[in-house]
């Protein structure tokens, strides 16, 4: 940074030394954000955002990394909703993550809530849950669909989960939970060529995914 600083004093017109200023900055910021340095990480982008970088995903990093910020703000009820789910208390973790949940409407914190009903026995609330949600919230719709058919898979409903997920896959190739997912409906009918192609794609899309790695290995036991 000081060196980028000392040539900008010295080319204060230089493109390349600003540019590269900027996204030292950004770099920076990224860093912070995997640190849960959320500030610090703002602090940073900020600074990138002067030297106008032209990098096109920087009005989108920050407001990730500025969700990240509310996020680590409810951090300790979403910690002790799971230590209480963990721990099979389900109907205590409902009120923590309820409460976050009111506090910054993420759709994992309102599968959390769905998954606790489900746990309980209340199956159908925790579905309906899920369903109104995908009409109502803005955001994270698809990660919803995901828990729903991850759920019919779960109690055995093979051919709803796979026509799911492939409804999901259809406008949003990229997730590689889907494609991991399916992965995992093929291996149980036994259709081992078309899961090594389904979670093949899963671990492309996201090579530090393990489950589908694991699930991989189970196609060759």
């Amino acid at each position: 940074e000081e060196i980028y600083k000392e040539l900008l004093s010295k080319f204060p017109d230089n493109e390349s030394v600003i540019y590269r200023l900027g996204s030292l900055y950004y770099k920076i910021a990224l860093e912070k954000n995997s640190k849960e340095e959320f500030e610090s990480a703002i602090s940073y982008l900020e600074k990138a955002k002067i030297y106008k970088t032209g990098i096109l995903e920087i009005e989108e990093t920050e407001k990730v990394i500025k969700d990240n910020l509310k996020f680590g703000e409810i951090m300790p009820l979403v910690k002790k909703g799971n230590r209480l789910f963990d721990s099979r208390k389900y109907r205590e973790a409902l009120d923590p993550f309820s409460t976050a949940y009111k506090k910054i409407k993420r759709p994992s914190l309102l599968i959390k809530i769905a998954e606790c009903h489900i746990a309980l026995g209340e199956e159908e609330k925790g579905i309906r849950i899920l369903r109104e949600s995908v009409e109502s919230e803005k955001e994270g719709k698809f990660e919803i669909k995901e828990a729903i058919n991850a759920y019919f898979f779960k109690k055995g409903q093979m051919d709803k989960a796979e026509e799911g997920f492939k409804e999901i896959i259809k406008t949003r190739p990229e997730s590689h939970y889907s494609h991991y997912q399916l992965g995992l409906i093929y291996l149980s009918k036994k259709d081992f060529n078309e899961s090594l192609k389904s979670l093949d794609r899963s671990i492309s899309l996201n090579p530090n995914f393990a489950a589908s790695h694991i699930a991989r290995g189970l196609i060759y036991y």
